[in-house]
């Protein structure tokens, strides 16, 4: 076993799960990010992407609030946050190919 893949990979849910801990006040449903990230195949990202679905009585700005949230928590990198409703049909199909549930 490398050493090093096994690092990677724990880094990898410590930080999922300190985005998880930030995003859990606005109220998600559910929370998805890119396979490779998750899994530990990029080696830096610097530009994370996370997916998420939140309860259906939360107005359209939350995505935008949470993004600000995380621009000042984790100064480093550059984590985006999506709303998957403001996606178009034919995106959502081509994006959800390559995601893993993290939530």
């Amino acid at each position: 076993m490398d050493n090093s893949n096994y690092i990677r990979r724990w880094r990898r849910r410590k930080l999922l799960q300190n985005i998880i801990t930030e995003l859990e006040p606005y109220g998600m449903k559910s929370a998805y990010a890119h396979t490779h990230f998750v899994q530990g195949e990029e080696k830096r990202p610097k530009n994370i992407t996370i997916y998420v679905e939140f309860h259906a009585n939360n107005d359209n700005t939350l995505a935008n609030r949470a993004d600000s949230i995380m621009d000042t928590k984790f100064r480093r990198k550059k984590i985006n946050i999506i709303d998957v409703k403001t996606l178009q049909p034919a995106i959502w199909d081509f994006v959800f190919k390559d995601l893993t549930r993290i939530l």
